[in-house]
């Protein structure tokens, strides 16, 4: 058995993956990949101890931060003096708890990675709100 990393051609690609592929060849629209990211089941790293834990934020070019998520171990890239910790939510779950003024970016780093900003994060929850999914706070 070999100690090494899996690749993504070890493990099955993800319904997610698939969707971000799609999206990258225009097969499917942005709202689509939204709602495959929704049901999603995905890795949230969350960096610190205790009750200093949070989760990782990357802030981008443009200044604004972003909530990294990730599609499975394998997509992590090295996150330098960061060693986190990774818990399991569903897109749902981190679109509920995301502060209006933060992004989500899926993969970063990895090829065919995606980054929503919060304006647009923030009418899709409408949308999830309209949809009777969420409540508004």
């Amino acid at each position: 058995m070999s100690d090494q990393a899996p690749t993504p051609t070890d493990r099955p690609t993800t319904v997610l993956e698939a969707a971000m592929l799609a999206l990258s060849e225009e097969t499917i629209e942005a709202e689509t990949l939204l709602w495959v990211m929704t049901a999603s089941d995905l890795l949230l790293p969350e960096v610190g101890e205790g009750e200093d834990s949070a989760a990782l934020v990357i802030e981008e070019d443009d200044g604004v931060d972003y909530l990294a998520l990730f599609t499975h171990l394998d997509q992590v890239p090295d996150l330098g003096e960061h060693d986190p910790e990774f818990s399991e939510v569903t897109g749902l779950d981190a679109l509920i708890a995301l502060p209006d003024d933060t992004g989500v970016t899926v993969n970063p780093g990895a090829d065919g990675s995606f980054s929503v900003d919060p304006r647009n994060i923030g009418e899709f929850r409408r949308h999830l709100i309209d949809s009777g999914l969420i409540r508004e706070s």
